[in-house]
Formats: structure tokens, sequence, C-alpha cells
């Protein structure tokens, strides 16, 4: 899916994200939130990740070592295991 996005379109997702400022929908989420980074992420690094936690009620930050931009691809089993142990916790 990434190979397939021109840079183009590519570019213009990364824009609209970047002039977007949620700070104040955020704190009306009321569903249990995990914000999760790779450490080594630079397009969006794990403090402003953490940032992006403290903006909304109750949610969790938790850093993946050695992973960049995408733990889904990068890490995928370490990905998982953090949901299943937020879902384990809160129910």
């Amino acid at each position: 899916m990434l190979t397939r996005t021109s840079a183009k379109g590519c570019a213009g997702v990364c824009g609209a994200i970047r002039d977007s400022d949620f700070t104040l929908v955020n704190s009306n989420i009321g569903v249990p939130t995990l914000c999760i980074a790779g450490t080594d992420d630079l397009a969006t690094p794990p403090e402003l990740v953490k940032a992006l936690a403290q903006t909304i009620p109750n949610a969790r930050h938790q850093e993946i070592d050695n992973c960049g931009h995408l733990p889904c691809i990068e890490a995928p089993c370490t990905l998982a295991d953090a949901i299943k142990k937020m879902r384990r916790e809160l129910t």
C-alpha cells in the first residue's frame, strides 16, 4: 500500500496531519486509548505521541523499542501484545 501511494498524495496527507489540531476534540474521547510510538520513529517521535496521550482522558502511552513509524509492520507481535495487555487490564 505504501509503495503504491504517490509522493504527491503522501505529501498531502502529511500536510493535513501537520496542520490539524485535535487538542480540544481529544479531551472528549471517552474510550480506552493506547497511544503507541516506536522509539526510532522520526516522523512521529515518542515525545509527540506522549504529548498526544496527555490530551486524551485516561489514555496510556507506550513505546516499542527499536521500532520506527510502523509498529504494525515492524513489530506486529509486540504491538498485538500491548493491545492484548491493555484489553486484559480493562476487563
